[in-house]
């Protein structure tokens, strides 16, 4: 007999809600405190595709909690402010999560998408003069970013 499949190996195969029942069956508050940050950021990815954003949160504030000073923490930073935008369309929170990234790795892989994501958060909230701000810094560091042109129409308005 095979021994039954773990929430990794059913994620690796994209059967996000199996694996998401076998990870609530090993014990999501138990993986959470036990995992790596990496299996953590997979826990909290398979959460987000099955649809368990609060879920795919408390994994993130796992690694936020527990790896606290590495790049895994900082990676979690981001996602909690994608989280907290598109899913709740909590903009305060989200630029808080994005401004937490950038001060941990300001220039990790995700800067520049989180600076971009910055400006909209901060748009969002109706603080025109933050937004400019985060416009000026993406386009001294990104001026031919993704948002490079949003920027440029934001800061066109002053």
């Amino acid at each position: 007999a095979q021994p039954p499949s773990t929430w990794r190996a059913l994620f690796a195969e994209n059967r996000y809600d199996e694996a998401m029942r076998a990870a609530e069956a090993e014990g999501f508050d138990a993986l959470v405190g036990r995992s790596s940050a990496l299996d953590l950021l997979a826990l909290a990815d398979l959460s987000r595709f099955a649809g368990r954003t609060s879920r795919a949160s408390e994994a993130l504030l796992g690694i936020r909690n527990r790896f606290a000073g590495t790049s895994e923490s900082a990676r979690a930073a981001f996602h909690l402010g994608r989280l907290a935008f598109d899913q709740r369309g909590s903009h305060a929170e989200a630029a808080r999560w994005f401004s937490t990234y950038l001060a941990e790795q300001p220039s990790g892989g995700l800067a520049q998408e989180a600076l971009g994501r910055l400006i909209e958060c901060r748009e969002a909230m109706g603080a025109t003069s933050e937004a400019r701000e985060a416009a000026r810094r993406y386009l001294a560091a990104y001026p031919s970013g993704p948002h490079a042109a949003h920027a440029e129409s934001l800061l066109a308005g002053e």
